[in-house]
């Protein structure tokens, strides 16, 4: 039924799609292409399958990691990899270690963006109301006990962004982008790989000598506290408007820096 929708949505677009069937990634093996993206059944569970376009039949977020384990045999020189993931995060784990796991050994740059976290009830709430079927205590309370059996204390969701760039010394970066973003995201994507290139090949002193400007639309933002002799500054904060919207307190050694940028 899928490959029937797909093909008609080929049609509709004047474009002839090759459309195959079958469990992952296991009817392309052994091809590799300059660009992957998936939206796979990443719900995060005991592995069990009620819904297919949820449901991937493994336990846990073990369909993250299959696909990072898949990527490399997947990718050409250069080539991307893209996919939308959950990923559990355990008591007493640092949940950014565990997913940058994942990739250890692959030889692939990565860079993992955490967009939002639930508490195990509100994500089983959401899966269930997404079905939209009448709530099912006993599912319900399996659900959350096999998160309490695992000693998972939320969910995370996110986009997972690969690239094979055939350096001895990948790139994996795991971090929290949970602000408003502007979209597209795919240009800034696009710029944090080439980053990772121009730092890789520049020791310090050639990081020394290059030349550096602020990017278009800095802001500084301060907190002030009144006090007996004036404005006391307690907090110094550098942002971005547009984009990725990232912002970072910084010391007045950073801010010299950026401002003589």
């Amino acid at each position: 039924r899928a490959l029937r929708f797909a093909a008609t949505t080929a049609a509709l677009n004047g474009q002839d799609w090759e459309l195959l069937r079958g469990d992952m990634v296991a009817p392309v093996a052994g091809r590799r292409f300059d660009l992957v993206v998936s939206n796979p059944p990443f719900v995060v569970g005991p592995g069990t399958t009620t819904h297919v376009y949820r449901d991937s039949g493994r336990v846990g977020d073990a369909i993250g990691s299959e696909l990072a384990a898949a990527a490399p045999g997947l990718l050409t020189e250069g080539g991307t990899m893209q996919y939308l993931a959950n990923w559990v995060h355990v008591a007493g784990e640092q949940w950014d270690e565990r997913v940058a796991g994942w990739f250890a050994g692959t030889g692939l740059d990565a860079w993992v963006i955490q967009r939002e976290v639930a508490d195990p009830m509100a994500y089983v709430n959401l899966w269930l109301t997404d079905v939209g079927e009448a709530a099912d205590p006993q599912r319900m309370a399996a659900w959350l006990d096999w998160f309490d059996a695992h000693k998972v204390e939320a969910i995370g969701f996110g986009v997972i962004s690969l690239r094979r760039a055939g350096h001895a010394d990948p790139v994996i970066r795991v971090e929290d982008l949970r602000q408003r973003v502007e979209p597209p995201m795919g240009d800034r994507i696009t710029t944090w790989f080439d980053r990772q290139d121009f730092l890789r090949v520049r020791d310090t002193e050639a990081l020394l000598a290059e030349r550096y400007r602020a990017a278009e639309g800095l802001q500084l933002r301060q907190e002030a506290t009144m006090g007996d002799e004036g404005w006391a500054v307690d907090r110094q904060v550098l942002a971005m408007p547009h984009g990725l919207r990232w912002t970072e307190e910084v010391d007045p050694l950073v801010l010299a820096l950026v401002g003589g940028a």
